[in-house]
């Protein structure tokens, strides 16, 4: 939008993720930042839109930093392991989590694993700050675990 004077002025507008006012760059533009836009995808293709309600509307910032820190998941590969040794068709791993508080984003987590290919069952506990995630044996896909692993950090337990 320019000014009488030919000069550009920047818009704003709510995200459409979390609520926040950011300054648009082109008028299409709806989240402000990568990481919102990231999620709202993620929670609209899998048909998860019941996060918006037990968020009374909006999700929380999420921030483009989620996809530059580097992770090290050695630990969780070794998990793995170890729970995938033991013979049986199903396997558990118990993770201590931190980071998450809200009723929205522990529904989401635990609909997303349920939805993965092999997921079978992701409990959390805020309280005690545990995840308990079970699976059919060789059948889930690690690899995207790791990707919606995005607000939260895990750590073994």
């Amino acid at each position: 939008m320019e000014s009488s004077l030919g000069e550009k002025r920047k818009t704003t507008a709510e995200c459409s993720h979390c609520g926040l006012e950011f300054h648009q760059r082109s008028p299409k533009e709806s989240f402000c930042c990568s990481g919102c836009e990231y999620v709202y995808r993620l929670i609209k293709d899998e048909d998860l839109s019941r996060f918006y309600e037990l968020q009374g509307g909006r999700g929380q910032p999420v921030g483009s930093g989620v996809f530059t820190r580097r992770r090290d998941y050695a630990w969780l590969d070794e998990l793995k392991l170890q729970a995938e040794a033991i013979d049986s068709k199903t396997c558990h791993l118990e993770l201590s989590l931190s980071g998450l508080s809200c009723v929205g984003c522990v529904w989401l987590i635990e609909s997303l694993f349920k939805k993965m290919s092999g997921g079978m069952s992701c409990r959390i506990d805020v309280q005690r700050g545990l995840m308990r995630i079970e699976w059919i044996r060789r059948q889930f896909d690690w690899a995207v675990f790791r990707l919606w692993n995005l607000a939260i950090r895990l750590g073994g337990r």
